[in-house]
């Protein structure tokens, strides 16, 4: 099976700072519906194209995770994830394979446009495609309308969406508390010593 989404959303925040968080790949667990964690298994380029991550996930078409939740529900599924491309600012691709057969594997890309007020356009692409066996298996175990499940995995990627607007745009406001943050002149007085 073959599925291809896309899905948009406006984010609050300058387009550097949402390239920040995104091209920080152990930080999606925070936000994906599937992910629990990341790491780091093999370093990339100098730019960090080629870096590999082993990624542990919950495959159970869960798609009201808030920000930083734990996963609850899902089968158990690693995968493998490399990073593509990355231009600063612009752009991040990224291929996730599964590491157990039968396989699964996706082509997921944001690409990122200033806008007018300051904040970013943020676009992800998913292009999934999974080997005949999994669908079989997929079908045995879940016996899933293809319909419903694409209608699933929409949801859960506009979810995905979501939670980084929530997670980036609150990120802002708290260093703008920070930065705004009043402090008050205390007097200090000082005495020498003399010995």
């Amino acid at each position: 099976m073959d599925i291809r989404w896309q899905g948009e959303i406006h984010i609050a925040a300058s387009y550097d700072v949402v390239y920040e968080y995104l091209a920080n790949f152990p930080r999606h667990a925070e936000w994906a519906q599937t992910i629990e964690r990341m790491e780091q298994r093999k370093q990339g380029d100098e730019y960090g194209v080629g870096a590999q991550y082993h990624t542990w996930e919950r495959q159970g078409m869960q798609s009201n995770r808030a920000p930083g939740e734990p996963i609850t529900m899902g089968r158990p599924v690693e995968t493998l994830a490399e990073v593509r491309e990355l231009s600063p600012s612009y752009r991040i691709v990224w291929q996730a394979r599964t590491v157990q057969k039968p396989l699964m594997s996706a082509e997921l890309s944001f690409d990122l446009k200033a806008d007018a007020g300051g904040g970013t356009r943020l676009l992800q692409r998913i292009y999934l495609h999974t080997s005949k066996p999994y669908d079989l298996l997929d079908k045995l175990r879940h016996r899933t309308d293809p319909v419903i499940l694409r209608a699933q995995l929409r949801a859960q990627w506009e979810a995905g969406l979501r939670n980084i607007k929530e997670i980036v745009e609150g990120d802002v406001r708290a260093r703008q508390r920070l930065v705004n943050f009043p402090v008050e002149a205390v007097d200090v007085e000082v005495r020498e010593r003399h010995v």
